[in-house]
């Protein structure tokens, strides 16, 4: 990119050779549109979200030490039906955590 002065920045010919070597074109979020930009100005918004992060992840945390606690009686449950039950709601509770998280921060789902 030319400025004023007919120089192109280090930084701006980065850009310019990434974007004609396509390396754009499969961000997270590409053609999407900007959540939140239609939402009135909140100066506190950053620590809002830090927080709703920080609960995320303490949930996250919570259910991970519950799978772990209940993990080992699943695995030798005499009754089969109840354990399969009890590993589906299990799932369902982490798939509602993970909805909430970044791609690669959720639980993966608990398997017999």
């Amino acid at each position: 990119m030319p400025t004023d002065s007919g120089f192109e920045s280090t930084v701006d010919r980065q850009i310019r050779k990434a974007a004609e070597r396509s390396e754009f074109g499969n961000l997270s979020g590409s053609s999407k549109p900007v959540s939140d930009l239609d939402a009135t100005y909140d100066p506190a918004w950053w620590a809002k979200r830090f927080i709703w992060r920080e609960r995320a992840h303490d949930r996250t945390s919570e259910l991970r030490q519950a799978i772990r606690a209940e993990w080992p009686r699943l695995r030798v449950a005499s009754d089969r039906v109840g354990a399969e039950v009890r590993v589906g709601e299990i799932n369902e509770m982490i798939g509602a955590v993970n909805e909430h998280l970044a791609p690669g921060d959720g639980i993966p789902l608990v398997v017999l």
